[in-house]
């Protein structure tokens, strides 16, 4: 409930302008569900923000990064609308609070609702907030985590990895 609440202000108030900044919606509500959950049944983001960090390059490779998705495959059942548009974007946004700290992070997500309030809103709008919320240019760290084909390392995590994507059998090996 809390996802679909959160879309209030991300992706009703602030709408995405594209279907490739749609990880705006998806993210932050995906954010603010994992948030509530910390905060209310002690579920630590933390646990859950490194399972999504193993899982990124596998979402990454299946999808497309966050601001980047893969279109789907024609008669496809599964659309944009994977694990790295939810969790992948969650995950970005929660490298970024690593990255400018929780009192900037947070001045960031009220400022971004109250200046894009009944409008739309694209990456590059946020990437230059974030920046000039944090006093330095995030192009470079968000580009990374939004379009980048593997998963950046997590700032205060260096211990994180990724995992790699499952190996199938070559057909001959299966017999």
């Amino acid at each position: 409930m809390v996802h679909e609440l959160s879309h209030q202000w991300f992706g009703d108030s602030v709408t995405p302008r594209s279907w490739s900044d749609v990880w705006l919606n998806e993210g932050h509500a995906t954010w603010y569900e994992e948030l509530y959950a910390e905060e209310t049944a002690h579920r630590p983001m933390e646990e859950r923000m490194k399972a999504a960090y193993g899982a990124s390059d596998r979402w990454r490779e299946a999808g497309g990064p966050p601001a980047r998705p893969k279109p789907p495959v024609p008669g496809q059942k599964i659309s944009i609308f994977r694990p790295n548009i939810y969790d992948g974007a969650a995950l970005a946004l929660y490298a970024l609070r690593q990255e400018i700290g929780r009192p900037a992070f947070e001045r960031l997500e009220r400022i971004w609702v109250q200046e894009h309030r009944d409008t739309t809103a694209t990456t590059g709008d946020f990437v230059r907030l974030a920046s000039a919320v944090a006093g330095r240019d995030l192009r470079g760290f968000l580009t990374a985590w939004l379009y980048g084909e593997k998963t950046p390392p997590m700032p205060g995590h260096p211990d994180w990895k990724p995992q790699p994507p499952p190996r199938t059998a070559p057909l001959t090996a299966r017999r």
